[in-house]
């Protein structure tokens, strides 16, 4: 794919967290996703949004990722 110097590939973004928690007596992972959040050729994004967590909700990671790729995040916190 040629991408011109500053300009953003991505239409969409969204947002993950992803914690562990507690089920049936034994951990898991839980992963938590917004919907796809529209973004411009700047790459600029504001998400304020809600999502539903599991309690407890262990250990949390937020993950931007890519919209239209499954897996394809590239910017993360509390790693």
């Amino acid at each position: 794919m040629l991408v011109a110097t500053g300009t953003n590939p991505v239409a969409n973004f969204k947002v993950t967290v992803s914690c562990q928690t507690i089920v049936n007596g034994n951990a898991a992972v839980v992963n938590v996703s917004t919907a796809n959040m529209p973004t411009g050729p700047t790459g600029d994004a504001s998400i304020e949004t809600m999502v539903e967590l599991p309690h407890p909700c262990i250990a949390p990671i937020i993950f931007i990722a890519n919209g239209n790729a499954a897996g394809a995040w590239f910017a993360a916190t509390g790693v």
